[in-house]
């Protein structure tokens, strides 16, 4: 196992960010191990997506250095492996040479990070890979463990659109009383000087029902990816950063 000078991790990162959310901010913590000051020092965040879509257009990310300070963003790039890679420096501004972590001391750099509206839903592994800047050259000195995220769904996803009723065919007839139709008794029978007769009673009609139907209308994780294969990623993908952005400046 490599042991590096500066112990590095990435600390007070949410679990999970929305994509066209504000900013979250979370911490490269570097400690120094040694008995001297380490000068030059450019974290390298390297965002590794489980779909392999994720693209720098959709990563914001700045970070503050010194703590306090104005916030300097941060310029994603692509590499070769499909990874996001963005280096803490600052090229637009000459006089920045990188952190100072003093002798057996610890330094965080607040970084914010958020993702454009397009982004996702994925899952997302963080890497901090440390490097220190040596002129023209530089040396791998520190990486984090993985910090894991999930980029979510939109929260306010398009209102469906609310299913109609079914129509009603113009020739329905409306539905019918389906309770017996009282009828008025038969008149009495008229009485006459002949014998009497029992009157037939008039039948009654019989009653008509109609019944209506009705019918009833019958109206989906994680793939975690290996530290160790992460570690490599972040250690190549720094150097690649690393050179770029000396060429820019």
């Amino acid at each position: 196992m490599t042991v590096f000078p500066l112990r590095t991790r990435i600390t007070g990162g949410p679990a999970a960010y929305e994509p066209g959310a504000s900013p979250r901010t979370w911490y490269v913590e570097l400690t120094n191990t040694t008995l001297r000051p380490c000068r030059g020092i450019h974290p390298v965040i390297v965002l590794t997506d489980r779909s392999g879509g994720l693209v720098p257009a959709q990563v914001r990310m700045a970070f503050t250095a010194p703590p306090g300070r104005a916030e300097r963003p941060v310029r994603p790039e692509h590499t070769d492996h499909r990874e996001v890679v963005a280096v803490l420096d600052d090229a637009t501004d000459p006089a920045f040479a990188g952190f100072t972590v003093p002798a057996g001391g610890t330094l965080r750099v607040p970084v914010r990070l958020a993702f454009a509206p397009g982004a996702g839903p994925d899952e997302v592994t963080a890497t901090a890979a440390v490097v220190q800047r040596r002129g023209d050259d530089g040396d791998w000195v520190g990486t984090s463990p993985p910090y894991r995220f999930t980029l979510t769904a939109p929260a306010h996803p398009p209102a469906s659109t609310p299913a109609r009723p079914p129509a009603t065919r113009p020739d329905t007839p409306p539905p019918l009383d389906t309770r017996p139709t009282s009828r008025p008794s038969p008149p009495p029978a008229t009485v006459t000087e002949t014998p009497p007769q029992s009157p037939s009673p008039s039948p009654l009609p019989a009653e008509s029902r109609e019944l209506a139907g009705t019918g009833h209308r019958v109206t989906s994780r994680l793939l975690p990816l290996a530290a160790g294969a992460a570690g490599c990623l972040a250690a190549g993908a720094a150097a690649l950063a690393l050179t770029r952005h000396r060429r820019r400046r």
